[in-house]
């Protein structure tokens, strides 16, 4: 164990002397209080300047501390906060420093309470924002990253404790869902009292009061009293040179006792994401829908969106709103939900070239389009609980979401035999419009009863959607034969209709009953029933060229009628105990797939039954020391789409069929996770492993006829096998004052893929390291520099032509300065470079960008900044990849340099106003 605390946070004065502060804290019945918290407070302005924790025996030793006039404050869990004055002028041995147990005066009266940066409350804790420097005008996440053990990252991910934060909460009620920028990036830092940080554990053993051993990295944001009843939130606008670039976006919050309401919106055409990753695929319907609707294509036997979900890719304008209403009618029942709406419109310009490694030949592919994509989508999300009395409650929750988009691709693909030689031309026009909905509500009823550990869950879902789409093909297909019949030009043309309709009806449902056996022992037995019902049915319709007539075309169009019923029936052994829980269970699984394909008059009908083992370990050392061991088995069964045996040439040049031989497959899981977090030493390192054995696995199976069009059809394999592994360390150097974190990956897949009939075995690597430096102390200067390497290589057994090798490298740097009280300097630099190992050659991006801002009007609520992108002008979309049997190189069309004013105002003076100063006084009873 350590026997002594650290510096958080200092600065390198050389020449200057630095001091030993040093003690122990005890009880008043001089027992030891271990992990206590020790902060040293500037005199002059109640800044902190160091902090740390006694140890078991209730020791601190605080090194380096330069000096000065300080307040040392003392806290414990159950004590009354201790303040001493202190002079370090050399170094300082404060011997036993006594505190007192907390005594509540019920009967209310004025209680003195100081700014306490840090405290440590069990399993949690807690930062008050008062000790912390941050910007006017900044958002939660530039607090964060003021904050010990706290760490933001580039895109807005938020580590704590060397693990990522999984959701944040406001006042302990949800914000927007599950998504935790929402709240760290539009809700104002200012607005934030304290800032708590715990492993939340499941719903369920908040209820029940058995730990499961399941944890949720969570922020909770306490707001400030002047926040919890007014308004709040900021609104930014700004101009773009040149292509008349803009920029607005704003957050409004109402807050009360009883509810909380925030409002947001946006509109820019800069590429900026309003929400999350999965809005923005909710928004764009789906990646289903997209490769089901005649623009997604059947790549190298996989199915892929035609363009990328990145909207860095192409140019794209958007607009978004949101609201997130939290309302308490009464003590018993609450109400939590949200609505987004989101308007999309993606305008990308796409250049494309891969070459195909095909056993006994190569051939290379060029392709070039163009494409307009619009969505709009709504989605409503909802909780309403209802506490039903001391031991039961009820709550529904679900989701409502609607998508209206639309999709124009126009594209040209060559094929070539060799260098130059032409194989086909493909030149095709694919217009298409959607509309679909989805409505998933859940009905849960909990029960516990008078015996501790004795608990009934009650479960109930149903999913209605339904998914409308037209699509008009025009394709124009060339292709060029040399055989000893024909020699020459031959053209094909494709001029189709094609309309989908697809109608699902789901429902299940789920019991859960935990019996206590004693000392800690549980008993669970657990069944559900899931039924699925989906109508799909796909009209193609031939256009005559000449009268525009359509005639239906029987062998592509498709209707099917499909169920699948899924029976299982459990019993899991649970023991909980301080340091560990441990679940070891098994299940018994029956499933049905049935269907009718309606047009060819065939059925389907299969049946699977399995034994689904499972077992759970979860090991603490320490509240920040923890490791998890967990092993599942599950199946994956084929869909009906990949069981009918029909054609959907949807992409002419990549034609799939499905296979009605198809077994489902057998999945065996092991993740490993070891997690330690020191507050002593601030050193964080966390390992994990995964392992994925799946025996029957489905892959697709290729071929590559005489004119170079792809035929693709799920199979079974015998087995694949895939490892992850992640590791990173992360530890400050205290004499440069910098910390610096490591993370190497690593990630192997060996399998088995078919090319032109021929099986390989195909081991692939993936490994990467990602290598960073940070300054520690963040107020005034904020600097990040880092590299991340990245190789792949891919090897196959029956042929070496198809082995692939490259790296990726990328070298970045991020620096801001605030200056003079108001003003503020930003820069990136971020450089990529691409080997051409496996390519003609190596190809490099750098991408600078900068801006500076200043602060003005009362209480600095305005900000005027100016921003310039890609100084360089060198932005290009490019990206290589390697897949299945081919590697491919990609150029698309992006955002290139422009300048963009944004003014930002404040209304977060607009609640009651704080006190000022280090010290206040609040009438009240009990902790301040």
């Amino acid at each position: 164990m350590l026997v002594s605390l650290f510096i958080l946070n200092g600065s390198i004065v050389f020449g200057q002397s630095k001091y030993k502060v040093q003690g122990s804290v005890v009880g008043a019945e001089n027992e030891p209080l271990a992990f206590a918290t020790l902060v040293l407070l500037n005199a002059n302005d109640s800044i902190m300047a160091q902090f740390g924790i006694t140890d078991e025996s209730g020791r601190f030793k605080l090194l380096d501390v330069k000096a000065g006039d300080y307040i040392a404050q003392f806290t414990f869990l159950g004590y009354q906060t201790l303040s001493k004055p202190v002079s370090v002028a050399g170094d300082v041995d404060f011997g036993a420093v006594t505190m007192e147990v907390q005594r509540v005066d019920l009967k209310g009266g004025e209680v003195s309470a100081e700014i306490i940066p840090v405290e440590i409350k069990g399993d949690t804790i807690q930062y008050n924002s008062a000790a912390f420097t941050t910007q006017p005008n900044a958002a939660v996440e530039d607090l964060l990253k003021q904050l010990p053990g706290m760490e933001v990252e580039k895109d807005g991910t938020v580590t704590a404790q060397g693990e990522e934060v999984q959701k944040v909460l406001v006042d302990g009620k949800e914000f927007f869902g599950d998504d935790p920028k929402m709240a760290t990036k539009n809700l104002p830092a200012d607005a934030i009292e304290k800032v708590e940080v715990f492993d939340a554990q499941s719903e369920t053993s908040q209820f029940t009061g058995v730990d499961d051993g399941n944890r949720t990295k969570t922020i909770n944001l306490v707001l400030k009293e002047g926040k919890k009843s007014g308004y709040f939130g900021n609104a930014t606008g700004g101009i773009g040179y040149p292509d008349e670039r803009f920029q607005g976006k704003f957050n409004v919050n109402r807050f009360t006792k009883k509810s909380q309401l925030s409002v947001l919106g946006m509109g820019n055409n800069i590429n900026e994401q309003g929400f999350s990753f999965d809005d923005y695929v909710s928004f764009m319907g789906g990646f289903q829908n997209l490769m089901s609707s005649g623009v997604g294509s059947f790549e190298g036997g996989r199915p892929s969106a035609s363009f990328s979900p990145s909207l860095g890719d192409g140019i794209t304008t958007s607009y978004a709103g949101g609201l997130n209403l939290n309302y308490e009618f009464d003590k018993n029942t609450d109400l939590n939900a949200s609505y987004f709406f989101n308007y999309l419109n993606n305008d990308l310009s796409r250049q494309s070239a891969r070459e195909y490694f095909n056993n006994d030949f190569n051939f290379d592919t060029e392709e070039s389009s163009t494409q307009e994509a619009q969505n709009f989508n709504h989605r409503l999300n909802f909780r309403l609980k209802h506490v039903l009395d001391t031991l039961q409650d009820i709550q529904i929750r679900g989701n409502i979401t609607f998508n209206d988009g639309s999709t124009e691709v126009r594209s040209m693909q060559q094929t070539f035999r060799g260098t130059d030689i032409p194989a086909n031309i493909f030149t095709t026009e694919n217009l298409g419009d959607g509309q679909g909905y989805k409505i998933a509500p859940t009905l849960t009823y909990r029960r516990k009863f008078n015996k501790r550990g004795r608990s009934l869950v009650a479960n109930l879902d149903l999913t209605l959607a339904d998914d409308d789409r037209n699509t008009g093909l025009n394709s124009l297909n060339q292709f060029y034969i040399n055989d000893t019949s024909f020699i020459g030009l031959t053209t094909d043309t494709i001029d189709q209709n094609q309309i989908y309709n697809e109608e699902q009806v789901k429902y299940g449902a789920e019991l859960r009953y935990t019996e206590p056996l004693g000392k800690g022992k549980y008993l669970e037995l657990r069944g559900s029933h899931a039924d699925n019902n989906t109508n799909f049915q796909k009209d193609f319709f031939d256009v005559n060229a000449v009268t525009s007539e359509e005639l239906f075309d029987s062998t592509l169009s498709s209707a099917y009628e499909f169920r699948e019923v899924t029976d299982r029936a459990g019993l899991n052994f649970k023991i909980s105990r301080e340091k560990y829980n441990l679940t070891i269970g098994a299940a018994a699984q029956y499933s049905l797939l049935e269907g009718s394909i309606l047009v060819a008059d065939t059925t389907i009908s299969k049946t699977f039954t399995n034994i689904l083992p499972g077992a759970r370990w979860d090991y603490r050392f320490t509240n920040s020391k923890r490791l998890r061991a967990n092993y599942r088995t599950s199946i994956n069964a084929p869909s009906l789409e990949q069981l009918q045996p029909v054609i959907d040439n949807s992409n002419p040049l990549q034609v799939y069929q499905g296979n009605p031989d198809l077994k489902q497959e057998y999945a065996h899981s092991l993740n490993l996770r070891y997690i330690s977090f020191s507050q002593f030493t601030f050193i964080s390192y966390f390992a994990t492993l995964r392992a994925t054995y799946t025996k029957d696995k489905i892959t697709n199976s290729v071929i590559t006829d005489s004119l170079f069009r792809q035929i693709s059809q799920p199979v079974n394999v015998d087995e694949d096998l895939l490892l992850n592994g992640y590791f990173s360390l992360e530890l400050p150097i205290r004499p440069l004052k910098i910390k610096t974190r490591i993370r190497p990956t690593s990630r192997y897949n060996r399998g088995i893929l078919f090319v032109n009939g021929q099986e390989n075995t195909s081991d692939q690597f993936v490994n990467g390291i990602d290598w960073r430096i940070d300054n520690r102390k963040k107020e005034k200067l904020d600097v990040r520099v880092g590299a991340k390497w990245t190789q792949t290589i891919a090897t196959y057994s029956e042929n070496s032509d198809l082995n692939q090798e490259f790296l990726t490298a990328n070298y970045y740097t991020d620096v801001t300065v605030n200056f003079l009280k108001s003003w503020s300097l930003s820069t990136s630099f971020d450089y990529t470079i691409y080997s051409g190992e496996a390519f003609a050659s190596n190809e490099s991006i750098p991408l600078w960008k900068a801006s500076v801002s200043k602060l003005f009007l009362k209480n600095q609520r305005g900000q005027l900044k100016l921003s310039v992108f890609d100084i360089l002008n060198e932005n290009r979309g490019f990206s290589r990849n390697s897949n299945l049997n081919y590697i491919e190189e990609d150029n698309t069309n992006t955002l290139s340099r422009y300048a963009m004013l944004t003014f930002t105002y404040s209304l977060s003076g607009l609640g009651k106003k704080e006190s000022s100063g280090s010290h206040w006084r609040r009438s009240q009873g009990g902790r301040p």
